[in-house]
């Protein structure tokens, strides 16, 4: 058996970390709560591209933005079939994030880039526990379900009823959990676009009824993307795409992920650049 290089040690880690983790909270890409939804389509778009490029001037022009669906947030209250057990904290985190919210506004309008960063994050993380609070529902009740980890994110998709060793998932969930969509030429997402190849199409694209499937995992080892599975817990993990680890390992630094400890506090790994970092993690075999 050929033995994983550090890549490869390090996706399973993260998967198994994520595994323990998945009780703690919320890891759908889709809240089934609209204002939820409304809010984390702006903040994910922030969180993955304008604040890993320090990209502060689409952070504060979109604050007003993101202020105004937040508010509707706040407005909403706690969100109906919520825990009782959660009513009395979800309501302190509503005030803290309604703080947050203001306090971000402020420093989008005349505030320096550090208080800019600093308000901002302290809206997402109040945004991230109350969203691992929020009822579980599901967008395709009926079917099975996985959770997806790509670029750092997890989202919660339907999985194709027909068994398979591979996942497929939905067209729709495609672009929700990665951002790629079909295009006449090929699987696109942004100017980034690969080709299938034409007598194999039907390995990566089924119609089924008027849904349309897509073998995420095909596509990975199409693209030479790792990827790690835990059947246990219906978790997948697609890690780097190839010119993505070549940075990776020109830069020795580690792509950054998310995950929260045993009291639902969410930490990422970039808020330890600089430091040393012991990673543990444990699995049940």
């Amino acid at each position: 058996m050929e033995r994983p290089n550090e890549l490869s040690w390090f996706i399973l880690v993260v998967l198994f970390s994520f595994s323990i983790s998945l009780g703690a909270g919320h890891t759908s890409d889709e809240f089934g709560v609209k204002e939820y939804d409304d809010f984390h389509q702006v903040l994910h778009q922030l969180q993955h591209e304008a604040l890993p490029k320090n990209d502060l001037a689409t952070i504060r022009g979109r604050a007003t933005e993101l202020v105004t669906l937040g508010q509707a947030i706040v407005k909403r209250g706690v969100p109906e079939g919520t825990k009782s057990s959660n009513v009395q904290s979800f309501k302190k985190e509503l005030e803290k994030f309604h703080a947050a919210l203001n306090q971000y506004g402020a420093d989008a309008k005349d505030g320096p880039d550090d208080k800019l960063k600093a308000s901002y994050e302290a809206v997402h993380d109040s945004f991230e526990m109350l969203a691992s609070m929020l009822p579980r529902k599901s967008a395709h009740s009926g079917l099975p379900h996985r959770t997806v980890i790509y670029d750092g994110t997890a989202t919660e998709v339907a999985i194709s009823p027909t068994e398979s060793a591979d996942l497929w998932i939905t067209t729709t969930d495609l672009q929700r959990a990665t951002r790629f969509v079909i295009k006449p030429q090929g699987v696109c997402r942004d100017e980034l676009c690969f080709p299938l190849p034409k007598q194999r199409k039907a390995e990566f694209v089924s119609k089924k009824g008027a849904v349309t499937w897509f073998n995420l995992s095909e596509f990975a080892r199409l693209i030479k993307q790792p990827v790690a599975a835990d059947a246990n817990n219906g978790v997948w993990y697609f890690g780097p795409r190839e010119q993505e680890q070549n940075r990776y390992l020109a830069s020795l630094e580690a792509p950054d992920f998310t995950l929260p400890d045993l009291n639902g506090k969410f930490h990422s790994l970039k808020d330890f650049r600089g430091k040393k970092v012991l990673l543990v993690t444990w699995a049940s075999w």
